[in-house]
This record gives structure tokens, C-alpha cells and sequence, in this order.
């Protein structure tokens, strides 16, 4: 989650999309959510939950980089 995190920061300052800060904001959450959990606290509260709310955390990330970085035409690469 570190090295995902460092490689977003990087990317986004390269960039000037201001849609590149939403997805390491995004990223961001996910590794304070994973790092600061005792799983104490998922256990008493409901893991399913939990892991649904990771998971759709993922997907959330895979979105954006998936529209920010892979669909975007090559025009739009080129003004980044």
C-alpha cells in the first residue's frame, strides 16, 4: 500500500489533473484505514463490513486510475 501510495504522489506531481489528487487522496484513506485497524475492531464489529468497505475502496482506485491513466485519448495524454 506504501509503494502504491509514493508511486500516485509521484504521477500526480507530474500532473496537472486535479482528478490525480482524488486518487491519492483515495489511496491515502485506504492505507490509513489498513494501518491504523485493530483487529479487535473488525472482529467485534462486523468483518464482512469491513472487507466490503476495502473493496469497494480498491475498486474505487482501480477506477480512477483506469480513467485518468489508461482510457484517456492520446490528446489528452498530451496536455497532462
Amino acid at each position: 500500500m506504501n509503494a502504491l501510495v509514493e508511486a500516485l504522489e509521484g504521477i500526480e506531481q507530474g500532473s496537472r489533473r486535479a482528478a490525480a489528487e482524488e486518487l491519492t487522496r483515495s489511496a491515502g484513506k485506504l492505507r490509513a484505514s489498513l494501518s491504523f485497524v485493530q483487529i479487535g475492531e473488525i472482529v467485534a464489529d462486523d468483518p464482512k463490513k469491513y472487507l466490503r468497505h476495502m473493496l469497494d475502496q480498491c475498486g474505487t482506485i482501480q477506477e480512477l486510475i483506469y480513467r485518468l491513466y489508461i482510457s484517456c485519448s492520446v490528446d489528452t495524454a498530451l496536455t497532462m
